[in-house]
């Protein structure tokens, strides 16, 4: 099976994450990963399109995406969603925006552990909501979830965007516990939870019927197997009353529809492409020991090495950069994500995605290797030329 894709291959394909920068920049930054998509995949949407399958989609029974969905969860995670209680969205922050409107009140406390997802912080400030930041790189505070009153909501992304962190099951409980005692509702974006290395992940809402009975699970199969454009979601609630309760406020037509695209790539995903991900997890799993071993021999640049996801945050601080993504961006021509569009904690880190082919990532990990020794060569010789570098 051929993974990995070619830089020529890449940047004809014209993505977002290969065109927003100059021809002469290597991307790291959005969280698309640079592999072929898998031959289920492929074939399902070749079938759709040599059938002119282009009608309003009808999928039903095993066809459809939410009985695709609760099978996938009960084989890979031991969690057996109710299809019945099942939404689907185009886009999952636009699904987190409706959760928000339908199950939380003007001004509503929403607690977000940071450094977070630049969208979901946009997406509370956008809704009217007082958005409560509260640093959590290493753990979640066993306190954080009561520094909110009663009636509130939180969000969990578990595995953890940008740390890569999986929450323990311990850790779970304590939110899950702080829910039950104040009344709130928990979101869940479990959207990277089949990329995981060392342990299973954990679903928030399996912990107990209580929990689920509080819990929205937002996930998709686009992370896993980079479908991002195909603009397939699903938004799972624990009990039909709380399905019911999103309802009276948001209307179904108001999440849109899923295209046939969307959900046929998704079914075929998530029926028949688990080797196709052991390969892609086995790949990403070299790539993670390829940047955990550049950073070993970096001085300034440090990590906790991800449990979970292809995304290594990396904490610069000790380099004294003013600004590290456009350091890295104008010196090295690598194109990372800026860490403090990711709220509290975030200054002083980049973002960089790491599900690549070995050699597109060995050449980000060299170009900035030398964008740093020349930036410390300078600080000792007290110079304050940043004059960008040949990059190769």
């Amino acid at each position: 099976m051929k993974l990995e894709l070619t830089e020529a291959e890449l940047r004809a394909r014209g993505s977002a994450k290969w065109t927003m920068f100059p021809a002469d920049v290597l991307p790291a930054w959005v969280a698309d990963m640079d592999f072929r998509v898998c031959d289920p995949v492929t074939d399902a949407l070749q079938a759709m399109v040599e059938e002119s399958n282009h009608g309003y989609p009808l999928l039903r029974g095993r066809d459809s995406v939410a009985e695709a969905f609760s099978t996938y969860m009960t084989q890979r995670h031991g969690w057996s969603p109710d299809p019945d209680n099942t939404l689907l969205s185009a886009d999952l922050v636009q699904a987190l925006i409706a959760c928000l409107l339908a199950l939380s009140d003007d001004h509503a406390d929403v607690v977000v552990p940071t450094p977070a997802y630049p969208p979901i912080l946009e997406a509370v400030r956008a809704t009217g909501r007082r958005l409560h930041m509260v640093e959590a790189c290493d753990t979640i505070p066993a306190s954080w979830p009561d520094a909110v009153e009663a009636g509130r909501l939180y969000f969990v992304c578990n595995p953890h965007n940008p740390t890569g962190r999986m929450f323990s099951r311990h850790e779970l409980e304590t939110v899950a516990e702080a829910a039950i005692r104040h009344d709130a509702i928990i979101i869940s974006d479990e959207v990277h939870a089949d990329i995981a290395y060392e342990r299973d992940h954990i679903p928030m809402a399996s912990l107990s019927s209580e929990v689920a009975s509080r819990t929205v699970t937002l996930t998709a199969a686009t992370k896993a197997f980079n479908l991002a454009g195909v603009r397939c979601g699903v938004l799972h609630f624990g009990t039909a009353e709380l399905k019911r309760r999103f309802l009276r406020r948001i209307p179904a037509r108001l999440l849109g529809e899923v295209s046939t695209v969307g959900q046929v790539a998704t079914v075929a995903a998530w029926r028949e492409g688990s080797p196709w991900l052991a390969t892609v997890l086995s790949r990403l799993e070299e790539n993670r020991a390829t940047v955990d071993d550049w950073v070993r021999r970096t001085p300034g640049v440090r990590w906790t090495r991800p449990e979970a996801t292809y995304l290594a945050w990396l904490d610069v601080r000790a380099l004294d950069l003013d600004d590290p993504h456009r350091f890295l961006l104008e010196t090295a021509g690598v194109a990372l994500s800026d860490g403090r569009t990711f709220g509290t904690g975030g200054a002083g880190h980049v973002r960089l995605n790491f599900a690549t082919s070995p050699q597109i990532l060995e050449r980000i990990l060299h170009r900035t290797s030398e964008a740093i020794d020349h930036h410390t060569a300078a600080g000792a010789l007290g110079c304050t030329d940043s004059t960008t570098m040949e990059i190769a």
